[in-house]
């Protein structure tokens, strides 16, 4: 256990980075946008995606700026608002990819993180990574009755990330979102840093995939279109949850067309009994014994049924 006063844990984007549904205790609200403004558009030290991309995994703010914690912008804009002293942060490394993070916060009644904690943190991050990874094969729990939007939402934010526009979809895909849209101001802040258009996909509160993409307008705004993600990029996101190779996700793709396995082996230019091999490790990463049973599975996952 390692003691803290406040804490912001996320989901994260595999593909993106970008960090969106989240759950978090003693964090204010309206501070959301000054903490992505920070982790996109100044410098600062223990960035969630340098520390996932380095697989340093933990970083403690007060360490990492050599006991200076003045000198990190986030010292002095992010931590004030929990009125706290030091922050751990902790990313979440599965394979080569991230499924979420999460930032603890100690008070000025407490002294700072240690080099111990870190290292009991980077220990526990390895599990906590892999039942993220698990989370995002779960079926889908929304209720039968509960109809979609039509059409997608967009949503029109000013220079100071104020909401000016939302059409009636856009109101009523936002109640899935988590109370404080971490997911719109992550999109809004990595687009005016100039990643063009932006990307994050991410299970709602009912279930569902939803996709945010954002993009620039002028006199400095950004447009955020939300919707339900497209079958191809769930099936992305399905496949680094299976920890799918690039040949089984081309032997699973056969399988859903109802090929053969001869035509399958003639197909990718494999022997019948490679084609065989690929497809009990398919059904082991599944929790299946056959393509009767493998076929819904993955049909059920990619459509929450």
């Amino acid at each position: 256990m390692i003691a803290h006063d406040a804490y912001c844990f996320a989901a994260a984007d595999p593909h993106t980075l970008l960090l969106a549904d989240e759950v978090s205790h003693n964090i204010p609200a309206g501070g959301e946008s000054i903490a992505a403004y920070n982790e996109y558009l100044v410098d600062d030290v223990d960035k969630f995606a340098d520390l996932a991309r380095s697989r340093q995994t933990v970083g403690v703010l007060g360490l990492s700026t050599g006991g200076e914690p003045g000198r990190s912008h986030r010292f002095r804009t992010v931590l004030p608002m929990m009125e706290a002293r030091d922050e751990m942060r902790i990313v979440f490394l599965a394979g080569q990819h991230c499924w979420g993070a999460i930032s603890l916060f100690r008070g000025h009644d407490r002294a700072g993180f240690t080099p111990h904690e870190a290292a009991l943190a980077r220990a526990a991050a390895r599990p906590i990574a892999a039942a993220l990874r698990r989370a995002a094969c779960r079926p889908g729990t929304s209720p039968d009755d509960l109809a979609e939007p039509s059409g997608p939402g967009v949503l029109l934010f000013d220079h100071s990330d104020t909401l000016t526009i939302a059409n009636e979809a856009a109101q009523r895909w936002l109640e899935e979102l988590s109370p404080h849209r971490v997911a719109l101001h992550e999109v809004c802040a990595a687009t005016r840093a100039g990643r063009g258009s932006t990307y994050v996909r991410f299970r709602s509160r009912t279930g569902r995939w939803l996709s945010l993409y954002g993009s620039t307008v002028n006199n400095g705004g950004v447009s955020v279109v939300i919707q339900p993600t497209p079958t191809s990029d769930t099936v992305r996101v399905l496949a680094l949850a299976h920890a799918l190779t690039s040949r089984e996700q081309q032997v699973l793709q056969c399988v859903i067309a109802g090929t053969p396995t001869a035509t399958i082996a003639a197909e990718l230019q494999i022997t019948a009994n490679t084609v065989q091999n690929h497809l009990k490790s398919l059904f082991a990463k599944f929790g299946v014994s056959s393509r009767g049973q493998l076929v819904p599975q993955v049909i059920g996952e990619i459509y929450q049924l």
